[in-house]
């Protein structure tokens, strides 16, 4: 498995769908900074439980839902109801139900083929029980 850059000539928008948001919105969020939004959102889903691969990727694993959920997004500046269809908006409610699965650990992610186990990961804090010392001078009376 690997992970990837998404483009904006992956994500299933028509030419005649982009001109119709353009006209909507006067230009709004473009789709490359739509992109790079919904990139990190999914990295910082995917870190809950896993490790990360190369800066502006996600796993593979999560292409599809990416996808969906950055046409809903896009078009939904537009907020016109030719371009948010029943099934984008399905699409988009299940990509989104997918990073959640992969933040609660229920959809495993294959690590990036560049990870070692042994590398840092971000620090965690470390709770430890009180040791008691038993000896013979802490023991009055025994």
């Amino acid at each position: 498995m690997a992970w990837i850059t998404l483009t904006p000539d992956q994500i299933p928008v028509r030419a005649d769908e982009r001109e119709q948001v353009d006209a909507a919105v006067g230009r709004g969020d473009t789709l490359p900074g739509i992109i790079a939004s919904t990139v990190r959102t999914i990295r910082g889903r995917v870190s809950v439980r896993n490790p990360l691969g190369a800066e502006g990727t996600i796993p593979d694993e999560l292409e599809e839902a990416a996808k969906a959920i950055i046409a809903w997004r896009y078009l939904a500046q537009a907020a016109a109801d030719d371009l948010l269809t029943k099934g984008r908006e399905t699409g988009n409610t299940n990509g989104m139900a997918d990073l959640k699965a992969v933040a609660t650990g229920d959809i495993k992610i294959v690590p990036p083929e560049d990870y070692a186990p042994n590398q840092a990961q971000s620090p965690s804090p470390r709770i430890t029980g009180r040791r008691l010392q038993f000896r013979p001078e802490n023991l009055d009376g025994i």
